[in-house]
């Protein structure tokens, strides 16, 4: 008895008329609401297709270097390794002893031969170890030519033919070593310098890189041309360079490092892309 007494006396308060009434304001005011946000998202999205703008990017890939290009020390004569004398990553200077060969003379006898650098620059690439056999005039190590402690680097971007004809000197472009972080670190700010006229041969490709392994990855098969980017300096980093985030990494960026390269061809209003399709 009691129960239907509470229930007959719910019932009514709900179909009371100021009951519906509160309900239908409450309604009425999501609704506002709602419109009052889907409007609001219409509006800034009309906006911003007028007035925002999307950059039109083409991609490459390619090396950090100096000017220098790649060089090698080389055997003098066959013979086995016996001392290697430098790591990678060290600076070597012209006439520096970096290793030694033992080789046989004229007469048959074995005999130690310093293996000598003709130049000035940092090892990249340690290509043989002590115990291996090595021919005459066979690369024992790549060096990059640089003053030592030089930290003015550039970056070397190797792009696609039928690509390339968009690219002229002055565009910016966003270069991402390979060991940094892009969430974290960002970027480096770079400009484009100079685009080569030709197409790169293998020798070029092989002359600044110094691995075939390098080359066929650059190239993929594909006639390529090469981008010359100056780094944008900046001294309050520890790198020395721009970057898109307020310090960057906390570590140099030394000559050798592979890296990816955007430039930005153009910036474009988003309506542009819906309307045209590009």
């Amino acid at each position: 008895m009691d129960n239907n007494l509470f229930r007959k006396e719910a019932i009514s308060e709900i179909t009371s008329p100021d009951s519906l009434d509160q309900a239908i304001r409450i309604t009425d005011r999501k609704i506002h609401l709602m419109t009052f946000g889907i409007v609001f998202i219409i509006l800034a999205g009309i906006f911003w297709g007028f007035n925002g703008s999307i950059p039109v990017i083409l991609q490459g890939s390619g090396i950090i270097m100096p000017d220098g290009g790649m060089h090698y020390i080389i055997s003098q004569q066959q013979g086995i390794v016996r001392d290697i004398l430098v790591k990678q990553g060290e600076y070597v200077r012209d006439g520096e002893i970096v290793g030694s060969l033992e080789v046989v003379d004229e007469s048959g006898n074995t005999k130690r031969m310093d293996i000598i650098a003709g130049i000035n620059g940092r090892v990249s690439e340690v290509r043989s170890l002590s115990g291996d056999f090595v021919e005459s005039k066979e690369k024992l190590f790549s060096v990059v030519s640089v003053v030592e402690n030089q930290n003015i680097l550039e970056a070397i971007i190797f792009v696609p033919i039928e690509q390339g004809k968009n690219l002229r000197q002055g565009l910016d472009v966003h270069i991402q070593p390979s060991n940094v972080n892009k969430e974290e670190y960002g970027f480096i700010k770079g400009v484009v310098q100079q685009v080569s006229e030709y197409p790169v041969s293998r020798k070029r490709l092989l002359a600044l890189l110094g691995s075939e392994a390098l080359v066929s990855r650059f190239s993929d098969g594909q006639v390529v041309l090469e981008v010359e980017v100056d780094l944008i300096l900046n001294d309050k980093t520890m790198s020395g360079y721009q970057w898109s985030t307020p310090n960057g990494p906390p570590f140099n960026i030394y000559e050798g490092t592979l890296c990816y390269a955007d430039f930005i061809l153009e910036m474009k209003k988003p309506i542009d892309l819906v309307i045209y399709g590009r």
